[in-house]
């Protein structure tokens, strides 16, 4: 009887256990798994992901220091550990855990990584401009290198490799400026020191032939022009590339290019044709210059510039308009009057101003002067000489004259 109550007991109690278990979670029983529990990765530095099925919050741990796991405590919710494996600097393979890890239980992840290349250069070819200098190629590398540069290549050369025993190793080579109108090759050999040559990497190179922007020799080519400023004009430019450019203008306001269909000749990959601008007439006091450069496209080379002056356009103008066409022949009547006097000008100073006469004055007002004209009593017809001018001297004078009838007798 004392049998049979304890094993009673112990089934009741045990249905009394599950049952709060669920009670706790939901009626969701803690368990964690995995499809996927073993991987392969090169050798390279990646950052990488595995699948984790949790019914509740749960944790990752590594056993290794060249995996980095991104952050070790994840939600129920959260289906992914994320991690980075640093790149393998040996050439032998190596492995390591993840574990993950909730209140229902663990499962093991074994990372393997394979190992490193003794030397290995990502990039296999290169292109270099027509001007050389020095090229920078990285690669990697855990034992010594050998590099070859193939004969007949004198334009290239190895100069060193860098940064060995670190994360990114590279070989420096030197290129030389190709004069040329043809385009060039080399070959680059590169290898474990030591090991036959059909174990090396092949590197092809290829420079670009001589970039050309010439000036026609003709006086429309050459690159240094003067223009007058008093009236518009029109230059042109005779060229010959075998580039695509662009047009950079110091001052578009008033250097304008000219866009027109022009017949185009071409000889192998040179082109030959025509830059024409507009050159707008001067507003300017003193003279103004602007310049027009051919960069090479998609660079920041300069290719040739033209400069451009264009000389100075000073202004003076008064409007003869405050007074009849006819009083300026036969002149004003006899009584005082006043009249406004416009003036435009691009002068420093304000226009100089001088009659010759003391019953015609003139007075500075917003937009010119003030003509002040006392009566004529004298008896004659009388003439006043009224000059504007430059207090700079650059701007031509105005002259007016302007003449005031007698008093007509009663």
């Amino acid at each position: 009887m004392k049998h049979y109550f304890l094993s009673a007991m112990v089934v009741l109690m045990s249905a009394f256990a599950v049952v709060s278990c669920k009670d706790d979670d939901d009626a969701v029983a803690a368990s964690i798994s995995a499809d996927q529990t073993s991987v392969t990765y090169d050798f390279t530095r990646s950052v990488q992901k595995l699948d984790v099925s949790a019914t509740v919050d749960w944790t990752a741990t590594t056993n290794v220091s060249w995996i980095h796991l991104t952050k070790t405590a994840y939600d129920a919710n959260e289906d992914r550990v994320m991690f980075i494996v640093d790149e393998n600097p040996t050439k032998d393979s190596r492995q390591g855990n993840i574990t993950v890890s909730c209140s229902g239980g663990s499962v093991i992840f074994t990372i393997t990584q394979d190992g490193g290349h003794a030397v290995d250069v990502p990039t296999k070819h290169y292109d270099i401009t027509s001007e050389g200098g020095t090229l920078k190629i990285t690669m990697s590398a855990n034992t010594e290198v050998e590099v070859n540069v193939t004969e007949g290549a004198d334009w290239l050369t190895f100069v060193e490799i860098k940064g060995m025993g670190t994360q990114f190793p590279y070989m420096i080579f030197n290129a030389e400026v190709n004069d040329n109108e043809d385009e060039r090759y080399a070959t680059v050999k590169v290898k474990e020191k030591g090991t036959a040559d059909d174990q090396a990497i092949t590197l092809t190179m290829t420079q670009k032939e001589k970039d050309q922007f010439n000036m026609a020799a003709t006086p429309e080519g050459q690159t240094e022009r003067s223009v007058e400023g008093s009236a518009q004009s029109k230059l042109v430019f005779d060229f010959a590339t075998n580039v695509s450019y662009l047009e950079s203008i110091s001052d578009p306001s008033w250097i304008i290019p000219v866009k027109e269909e022009t017949a185009e000749t071409k000889t192998n990959s040179v082109k030959s044709g025509q830059l024409k601008y507009t050159i707008l007439q001067s507003p300017e006091y003193e003279e103004r210059v602007g310049t027009i450069t051919i960069v090479k496209y998609g660079t920041e080379t300069e290719m040739v510039k033209f400069t451009i002056t264009q000389s100075a356009n000073p202004t003076l103008l008064v409007d003869k308009s405050f007074i009849k066409d006819a009083e300026w022949k036969n002149g004003i009547e006899s009584d005082a009057k006043r009249f406004n006097v416009k003036v435009t000008h691009n002068l420093p100073e304000y226009p100089a101003k001088e009659s010759s006469a003391e019953w015609a004055s003139l007075e500075k007002s917003v937009d010119g002067f003030t003509l002040k004209v006392d009566q004529n009593d004298s008896g004659e017809d009388r003439t006043a000489t009224l000059t504007f001018s430059d207090p700079g001297g650059k701007a031509t004078p105005v002259v007016l004259t302007l003449k005031q009838k007698k008093k007509a007798n009663n």
